[in-house]
C-alpha cells in the first residue's frame, strides 16, 4: 500500500484552495509577517507598496541586537534656561515653525533660532 500526502494551500484572504500561490513576507516595526495568496493579489500588494518603497531606504539588520542608545545633547548645544526656551518657542511660532508648549525643542528649530540671531548680530 502506498501513502500519498497532499498539501493544500488556502488563500489567507478568502479561504479558497490555491493551485498556484505566493507567500508574501513583509515587516513593520520589529515584527515580520507573511500571508499566502494568489500571484495576482501578491502583485497588487507589491504595487501598493511601491509608493512607500520609492521614498524609503533599505536597512540591513545584523543578527546581533543593536545596543539601546539614548541621545544626549552636547554641552552647550541646547537652550538651558526657561527664559531662553520661551524665547526660542516665541521666535519659532512667529517664523512659522510648529513647536509644542512643553518638552524638548527640536534641534532644527534651535539651530534656525541661533542662525537668525547670530546673523542679526553680525
Amino acid at each position: 500500500m502506498a501513502t500519498r500526502k497532499v498539501l493544500q494551500v488556502t488563500d489567507d484572504f478568502d479561504g479558497t484552495v490555491l493551485s498556484s500561490y505566493e507567500t508574501v513576507h513583509f515587516g513593520i516595526g520589529d515584527t515580520t509577517y507573511e500571508f499566502d495568496t494568489t500571484p495576482q493579489r501578491a502583485a497588487a500588494f507589491h504595487t501598493d507598496l511601491l509608493t512607500y518603497l520609492e521614498v524609503s531606504r533599505p536597512v540591513h539588520h545584523s543578527h546581533a541586537t543593536p545596543p539601546k542608545t539614548t541621545r544626549v545633547p552636547a554641552a552647550g548645544s541646547g537652550p538651558t534656561s526657561t527664559e531662553q526656551k520661551r524665547a526660542i518657542r516665541d521666535w519659532a511660532r512667529t517664523n512659522g515653525f510648529r513647536v509644542s508648549d512643553r518638552g524638548c525643542i527640536p534641534g532644527d528649530i534651535v539651530e534656525a533660532f541661533e542662525a537668525a540671531h547670530n546673523s542679526a548680530g553680525h
